[in-house]
């Protein structure tokens, strides 16, 4: 593991971040044009004709509605799958700890390694945080 594919995942959850906001503003404007459409249909049931013409607004949306949440649940399984590389890169970086913790054992100076460990416990610890509260944003 090198600092190039922390990198690499930590580009692609900001480009899933900037995916995931985009698809809630999506489903939020989607939702409040279905409820006006949905209150216009009941206020024109005198009016059938216009009623259905704004039927077909109700359909529309709702096709835009069907559109978002499939866009949602391909997001949902990247974020999945970024979650399982972050827990690769963590068992890597757990495996390097093990080897470096037998070395001070031995007597080895591994200070510097240690430290790079650490960083990359935090950076991963984060962004393993980050996904987790995506996937709950996109399932609620």
């Amino acid at each position: 593991m090198n600092r190039e594919q922390i990198e690499q995942q930590e580009q692609q959850m900001e480009q899933l971040e900037d995916r995931v906001e985009d698809n809630e503003q999506k489903m939020e404007e989607v939702n409040q044009r279905l409820n006006a459409i949905e209150q216009a249909i009941g206020n024109l049931s005198e009016d059938q004709e216009i009623a259905e013409s704004v039927e077909r607004n109700r359909d529309q949306a709702e096709s835009e509605k069907e559109q978002i949440q499939s866009e949602r649940e391909q997001i949902e399984a990247e974020l999945e799958s970024v979650g399982d590389q972050i827990q690769e890169l963590n068992e890597q970086n757990e495996t390097s700890a093990q080897t470096l913790s037998q070395l001070r054992e031995a007597g080895e100076d591994v200070s510097e390694g240690e430290n790079i460990i650490s960083e990359r416990r935090q950076v991963l610890t984060e962004m393993n945080r980050k996904a987790e509260e995506l996937l709950q944003k996109l399932q609620s």
